[in-house]
């Protein structure tokens, strides 16, 4: 059943469409757990993102060295053509394996991210493959160097649109955004020059790697490509592109000499590495570039934007140094704590926390709704992390080979903590995927094998209606879908 819900004065609130006269009502924020499934074939499969359509089909993207257990018959490319491909497959919203194919050539390939836009799926990530990426007629038809970037459009039957290299040697797509019928690309190159010749915002390499900004249209047509960065080494990881902020980077930097504009939030790099933000306006112009971090390290992977605020989640060593009056948490517990940070659309940090035990924990994705603000990541502690009734309130661990558990945490915008726990069995968890689709919480990500382990160690994370029960190899997919609580909590007074 689906309630909306608040907390005001210590009274608490809910509305809701069932039919609830006769029944017992318990008022918890807690989602539960209402379906789970591994998917994977005899060998690895790393799941690194996944989309939701309009439909509420998700589709999952990621990397397999299986020959088997992952196309499905008629796909677009039913085998393994090299060492490891990039896959993509489609679930129904009734959790139906609809297609699943390989994507690539005689090599290497990884899938690092997806965007669904315009009814297509559009996919980046890296290859090494001289043959099996592009399609006729594609901006880069052939391999430059050792490694180019990769960026290729399905259609949500499964069939490949175009496909294209991208780059000069030893370039890498990591992140992807849409807007209109823009398409843009993030990642990091070791090129000396870029395909695209035209204005640049930075024309030349001069580190070691740069990281890179690429634009296109719906059709694999490049509009614009950049290198960012100074003399040191630098990657860029996510990006979003808006009205209100352009297009937005978020990345890392060595470089001391990062070209940062009078609005830079840091002007100067505190540490061996930094978290770098670049802003852009809609026409390529650079209207904020900027070091973010202090005496420790800090790196974020995530971001999203929800109404005229970005959000940005990661990691930090640097404690209590970041943090805003405000914070959930302001003090470092372990190695590495979460690190959510808010800016608003003039690029000023509005809120910064912590999160996290007395271990190491890390922010992998954060996804934002009218009813609050939902984080997934990885985490070592024992402690600081599940909230009580959780699904999972403590951490599994196998005493002689410890990988610790991911977990999913909700906040509200008053820097509440709603809920929080563990998610996992005794190998290692890492959540990529996050969305919500008809009040649904759902996650994806990689899972190891735990089969190997003691009986009273195996505990499969798969629910009884499962497409698939348990671990097929070293490393699977998952899906997981929770019964979360969303919508608008508004309240007349």
């Amino acid at each position: 059943l689906a309630f909306n819900y608040q907390v005001k004065d210590d009274v608490v609130s809910f509305t809701t469409d069932a039919a609830i006269s006769e029944n017992e009502i318990i008022i918890d924020p807690t989602p539960n757990l209402v379906y789970a499934t591994y998917f994977g074939g005899e060998g690895f499969e790393s799941t690194y993102d996944q989309v939701i359509d309009s439909e509420g089909s998700i589709y999952l993207i990621g990397s397999s060295n299986s020959s088997q257990g992952i196309a499905t018959s008629g796909s677009y490319q039913s085998t393994l053509a090299g060492v490891l491909d990039i896959t993509m497959s489609k679930f129904s919203g009734d959790n139906n394996l609809e297609w699943s194919t390989y994507y690539g050539g005689s090599s290497e390939e990884g899938g690092y991210d997806a965007v669904f836009s315009q009814g297509k799926l559009f996919v980046c990530g890296f290859t090494y493959s001289e043959n099996g990426i592009a399609s006729e007629g594609s901006f880069q038809n052939q391999l430059n160097g050792i490694i180019n970037g990769v960026f290729c459009c399905f259609s949500p039957n499964g069939e490949l649109n175009w496909g294209s290299y991208f780059g000069m040697n030893n370039d890498f797509f990591y992140g992807i955004d849409s807007f209109d019928n823009l398409i843009g690309l993030v990642g990091r190159s070791q090129s000396v020059e870029l395909p695209l010749e035209g204005e640049f915002y930075k024309t030349s390499n001069n580190g070691n790697a740069d990281g890179i900004i690429v634009t296109s249209d719906l059709e694999g047509n490049i509009v614009y490509n950049s290198f960012a960065g100074g003399s040191g080494n630098d990657e860029l990881y996510q990006i979003s592109i808006s009205n209100e902020f352009g297009i937005f980077m978020i990345g890392r930097t060595e470089s001391s000499d990062l070209p940062v504009t009078d609005n830079a939030i840091n002007q100067q790099l505190s540490n061996s590495s930094d978290a770098m933000f670049i802003g852009m306006t809609l026409q390529y112009s650079p209207q904020f570039i900027s070091f973010y971090g202090n005496v420790g390290d800090e790196v974020f992977t995530g971001l999203t934007r929800f109404q005229n605020t970005m959000y940005l989640v990661g990691r930090t060593t640097s404690g209590t140094s970041l943090t805003t009056a405000n914070a959930y948490q302001t003090s470092q517990e372990g190695t590495s704590d979460l690190l959510l940070t808010e800016l608003n659309e003039n690029f000023e940090i509005t809120y910064c926390t912590l999160f996290g035990g007395s271990g190491f924990d890390e922010g992998r994705k954060v996804l934002v709704d009218e009813s609050g603000i939902y984080l997934v990541g990885l985490s070592s502690s024992s402690d600081g992390i599940a909230t009580e009734n959780s699904l999972q309130q403590e951490i599994n661990v196998y005493p002689e080979e410890f990988y610790g558990d991911a977990f999913i945490s909700k906040f509200d915008f008053n820097q509440g903590l709603l809920w929080s726990t563990y998610f996992g069995d005794f190998s290692y968890e890492d959540i990529r995927g996050l969305g919500i689709f008809n009040s649904e919480l759902i996650i994806s990500g990689a899972i190891g094998s735990s089969e190997n382990f003691p009986s009273n160690y195996q505990s499969p994370i798969s629910t009884a209606n499962a497409y698939q029960d348990n671990h097929s190899g070293l490393s699977d997919g998952f899906i997981a879908r929770f019964d979360a609580v969303t919508g608008v909590r508004e309240y007349d007074s």
